[in-house]
């Protein structure tokens, strides 16, 4: 029996058991683990160098984490219920709002996000390892390419359930591959553990999780058949099917209902067959802020296909069918699946993107079956490691603008009363610094940059998005509801420049605006009209109230009651 740990000199220690008697062996950890330590830890820069990890929906994730908190938890609901109502369902997209409960609750604003973060890196980065070296011990070295994905277009967005289930989706299919050589209760107590954390985060990872199920579980049949006979084989396949409906029992019956109560819009983005293939083979998921990532995604996208024709050619000539060949029916299933992405559950959602990872994850665990010479895992993880570098290098600067730009709007918190409502007037979404240059030339990160105000304080802020979904944790009340409320010709405050009949909220809603936010405002909006009524009503309803180091906010209080 082998009992591996750290000792307090860095070195890992191996004791082995024989006949009661131990034998100590201490030898430094392989390089396989230092480079996947070392690509962790570049991924976590961001996290050590900045105050706010901007996200384009991120800041609203969080702001309505700290509504449930006081709602929930402190028993302050009677501000908000005027605005807002709990969804009464059980509903994916909200295993974001599970993880930062606790930590909005226990820690201060800019920590809890760090937490937030870090947690989603470790169970990404751990989980893709855990698929690797449960198929095969000698891939591990693959791990680190695995974490360059963890930092990928899904989690810019802000879409932080999805990003969630695809992490969640690799340790369902680690148990599982576990459990094929090593059934236990606790590897299915696990399994069935992690399909509810899968029903609750997002639909993808949960439709992933059966479709790698299914072909690994296929696979492994296809393997033992000339040994076990037909008949085994089948009773194989019937207790697996077995095993799968009894652990994915309860989030499918809450899929199912969930999946029935409402209509369904149809995909509003799915593209050709040529934009497809062009996005998946310059792998587009992974270039997240700048243009310039992309020399480093194509030398990723390089090295994953130089690994695979090696493997491919390898295997042609050794000929038979391994024990996890069903991770190439996975391959080929999700390249099926990206071609012909399914409708989405809310149109426009870019389905084709967030699916966009999934081949690259398949043929990378397909790679793992795979015993690669020690020279090419020391050269690939080498490699890895530099395109990990490399892409932090870029992406580290425009973080910390993006943070510093987060700061200068939260500045504004100590001049916005508590239980407040406050309208946002966003004039720029792509952000730019100080000197007028822009932020990031590839992701608009600062949609929602003024919710991280709350979750400081209890407010109402006018472009609560998530709250306009029926599927998340709060849902608006169309009575109060800003976006409908303020509206004029059917132009609201989300049209590029802002248009907002704000002065007339009251009489629609029977709620005042207490504050008018105004982000990023220039002169090069001044003559346009819907600038005109909004200065208009802000000369006869409300007065300056702060403005920011760099004017990248203006704030303005209501003084006519």
């Amino acid at each position: 029996m082998y009992l591996n740990y750290w000792n307090f000199s860095g070195k890992w220690i191996n004791s082995i058991r024989e006949d009661n008697l131990y034998y100590i062996d201490m030898r430094r950890p392989s390089s396989d683990t230092l480079i996947f330590f070392l690509a962790l830890a570049i991924s976590m820069l961001p996290l050590v160098f900045c105050d706010y990890i901007v996200t384009s929906d991120g800041p609203c994730h969080f702001y309505n984490s700290h509504i449930l908190v006081s709602w929930l938890l402190e028993g302050k609901k009677d501000f908000f219920l005027p605005f807002l109502q709990l969804n009464k369902y059980l509903d994916p997209n909200w295993i974001t709002n599970a993880v930062q409960i606790p930590l909005v609750k226990l820690f201060p604003v800019i920590w809890a996000e760090k937490l937030f973060f870090a947690l989603y890196l470790l169970v990404f980065a751990f989980g893709f390892r855990k698929v690797v070296k449960e198929i095969n011990p000698k891939a591990v070295f693959l791990a680190g390419i695995g974490v360059i994905f963890a930092w990928n277009y899904i989690l810019m967005k802000g879409f932080h359930n999805n990003a969630w289930s695809i992490a969640i989706w690799f340790w369902v299919l680690a148990f599982w591959i576990k459990s094929l050589r090593t059934p236990s209760v606790y590897t299915y107590a696990m399994i069935t553990i992690l399909f509810m954390a899968l029903y609750l985060a997002h639909p993808v990872g949960l439709v992933f999780a059966f479709l790698s199920v299914g072909c690994v579980v296929l696979g492994y049949g296809l393997f033992h058949f000339k040994d076990k006979g037909l008949r085994s084989t089948v009773y194989f396949y019937l207790a697996e099917a077995g095993k799968l409906v009894l652990c994915s029992a309860i989030p499918v019956y809450l899929f199912i209902t969930f999946y029935l109560r409402r209509e369904w819009s149809k995909e509003a983005n799915t593209a050709p067959f040529k934009v497809i293939a062009n996005e998946l083979l310059h792998l587009k998921s992974l270039i997240l802020l700048s243009t310039k990532e992309e020399p480093f995604i194509l030398v990723l996208v390089a090295l994953i296909l130089l690994m695979a024709v090696w493997f491919v050619v390898s295997r042609i000539r050794a000929g038979g069918w391994k024990m996890y060949d069903g991770l190439l029916l996975l391959f080929i299933a999700s390249l099926v699946v990206v071609f012909n992405p399914p409708s989405s559950i809310s149109g426009g959602l870019e389905i084709g993107v967030r699916l966009g990872m999934f081949p690259f994850f398949c043929l990378l665990f397909w790679l793992a079956t795979f015993d690669f010479p020690p020279q090419v895992r020391l050269a690939v993880s080498f490699v890895a490691l530099c395109i990990a570098g490399g892409l932090m290098y870029l992406r580290l600067p425009i973080h910390q603008k993006a943070s510093d730009y987060a700061s200068e709007i939260v500045t504004a918190i100590d001049s916005i009363e508590d239980q407040s409502t406050v309208l946002v007037l966003n004039y720029d979404w792509a952000g730019k610094t100080p000197e007028g240059e822009i932020i990031s030339d590839k992701a608009w990160l600062f949609v929602h940059v003024d919710c991280y105000l709350g979750a400081y304080k209890d407010l109402v802020i006018s472009d609560n998005y998530e709250a306009n979904f029926w599927y998340f944790p709060l849902v608006e009340r169309w009575e109060t509801n800003m976006y409908m409320q303020t509206d004029k010709d059917r132009i609201n405050f989300d049209n590029r420049p802002p248009r907002a009949d704000m002065n007339s909220y009251k009489r629609r809603t029977g709620q005042y605006i207490d504050y008018v936010l105004m982000l990023s405002y220039s002169d090069e909006y001044a003559g346009h009209p819907y600038t005109g009524e909004i200065f208009q009503q802000l000369e006869a309803e409300y007065k300056p109230r702060f403005t920011s180091a760099n004017r990248r906010a203006i704030l303005y209080k209501r003084v006519m009651y």
